[in-house]
């Protein structure tokens, strides 16, 4: 039964952390980093445990790209899937590739 005790006064003292850092303007990935936790952890947790106001207060403080890019790393995509580039790159590729295969064939 302590343990369960324990348990909850490490829970309830990690939520007041969490909404001292919010009302002092910390985003959800600085907040998540103080508590020791990673992003998205910190997220699921607030959201089950019925505080998605304060998780609202921190995600809106996330710097607005930065989401962006958190998000497309947690799917295991690069910052080039993000931004488009890796799509352009590959398109260059192909047309330089196309461009030499035809240059071979009229060299032979």
């Amino acid at each position: 039964m302590a343990t369960r005790e324990a348990q909850a006064a490490e829970l309830a003292a990690r939520l007041e952390d969490a909404r001292w850092m919010a009302a002092t303007g910390e985003c959800l990935d600085g907040a998540a980093r103080r508590l020791g936790m990673k992003p998205n952890s910190l997220e699921r947790w607030l959201e089950r445990n019925g505080h998605k106001a304060l998780l609202s207060t921190l995600v809106a403080r996330q710097p607005r790209d930065h989401n962006r890019i958190v998000a497309a790393q947690d799917r295991g995509l690069s910052i080039n899937a993000l931004t488009g580039q890796g799509k352009r790159r590959q398109a260059h590729r192909m047309r330089q590739r196309a461009r030499r295969a035809q240059h071979h064939q009229e060299a032979a």
